[in-house]
């Protein structure tokens, strides 16, 4: 069979369940009527987990090529001229500009915005990272050792263990593979239960209170990122057989402070990557760590920014109206944390952060990113990101009679 057959046969099989992703829910029969016929119950369509699969593998293979590109060519010549020529001028917009959007839009097409936020995020906006922290020499030392380690970096997306001494990366055991089973399956119901309960009420549930519906839109953006990463991990470590790091660590229940949300707790896989790839070479050259964590977050708002183009750049004008808050909501954060670095000695926030029960700490740090969250948030609620995320999960619909 020809390559072109191939990929017209996956085109149209893409193509045909799509037509299906991105209509409403309500448009299709529950899988099971409960309680007299007053609630309905639809699972997640194994299908739609499946095109996710699919796409990250080719996108892994595009990935692959220019890990090989950066490990022969970036590498060897780290801190030339030729290497920044290469890195910045060459891989960096290929890893951005070419291979994404030659999958979603040319190869297969895809209209689903769940899926083309997939395709986006995090081969992509990883790699391009990746290649930075190779030119400034923040790659970590045990992915450098081959090029089978440096390729397995790249094309896993999340952060990989290593053993501290061998610098051999650590094999995931079948109580390793259990556990990423049983988080998995716990954040998808968890999160269908949540969307359950928000969906009926566009996600705004608190009609005079921006606030608290940015709160509510807030653990559902948590919850929403914990399965993804949780389904990343449990392919990774029965795939690939790897360890990987716990990415989230209840941020928003735990979190003692703005640099501890953003720096322990929230998304620690990203928080890896913008810190060898931006905070590092940055803090390197300037040797000012305000500057390092400025630069950081405006980083991550622009990646921010890419992701959204993408996920909606063939859809509908509503996304144009939202272009910027991401950056904007990364730019407020980036000056909570610098106010926190000047400030956070002061005795009063001491006595704040050691003497207060910790839910109420908790509750300061996250209240000083509510009143604008919805700048972050109004993208993906408002328009259809959010819809088209109703077949991942099993969710529960009051049936009109």
């Amino acid at each position: 069979m020809s390559m072109t057959k191939i990929i017209t046969i996956l085109r149209e099989w893409f193509q045909q369940e799509q037509n299906s992703f991105t209509n409403p829910l309500l448009d299709t029969s529950p899988t099971m009527i409960l309680f007299g016929g007053s609630i309905g119950l639809y699972l997640f369509n194994p299908y739609f987990w499946m095109q996710i699969l699919l796409v990250v593998l080719l996108e892994q293979l595009c990935a692959a090529v220019l890990a090989c590109a950066v490990y022969y060519i970036i590498l060897p010549n780290r801190g030339t001229t030729f290497a920044y020529i290469m890195g910045f001028g060459v891989i960096c917009p290929l890893c951005l500009c070419s291979y994404s959007i030659w999958i979603v839009n040319d190869l297969l097409q895809l209209e689903n915005a769940i899926i083309r936020f997939t395709a986006f995020t995090m081969i992509p906006v990883i790699s391009t990272f990746h290649c930075i922290e190779a030119m400034f020499g923040f790659s970590p030392h045990s992915v450098e050792t081959s090029v089978s380690n440096y390729i397995l970096y790249t094309i896993c997306g999340l952060e990989i263990e290593f053993d501290a001494q061998t610098r051999v990366r650590k094999k995931s055991s079948m109580r390793d593979i259990l556990t990423s089973v049983n988080a998995f399956v716990q954040s998808l119901v968890c999160t269908g239960l949540y969307n359950s309960m928000l969906r009926h009420v566009h996600y705004a549930p608190f009609p005079n209170s921006r606030i608290l519906n940015n709160v509510t839109c807030t653990i559902y953006a948590q919850l929403f990122l914990t399965t993804f990463l949780n389904a990343s991990t449990l392919f990774l470590t029965l795939v690939y057989r790897v360890k990987v790091v716990q990415a989230m660590k209840y941020p928003t229940l735990c979190a003692t402070s703005p640099s501890d949300f953003w720096g322990n707790r929230w998304n620690l896989h990203i928080h890896g990557t913008l810190k060898r790839g931006v905070f590092k070479p940055i803090y390197k050259y300037t040797n000012s760590k305000a500057m390092a964590i400025w630069a950081t977050f405006i980083a991550s708002g622009l990646f921010h920014e890419y992701i959204l183009y993408g996920t909606f750049m063939t859809n509908n004008d509503e996304s144009k109206e939202f272009v910027g808050w991401q950056l904007a909501f990364f730019l407020w954060n980036a000056g909570v944390v610098s106010l926190e670095h000047v400030v956070g000695h002061y005795s009063s926030f001491k006595w704040i952060a050691t003497k207060l029960p910790r839910p109420i700490v908790t509750f300061l740090v996250i209240f000083t990113t509510m009143p604008i969250a919805h700048w972050f948030l109004h993208p993906l609620f408002k328009v259809t990101f959010f819809q088209h995320a109703d077949y991942l999960f099993p969710i529960l619909v009051r049936l009109v009679p």
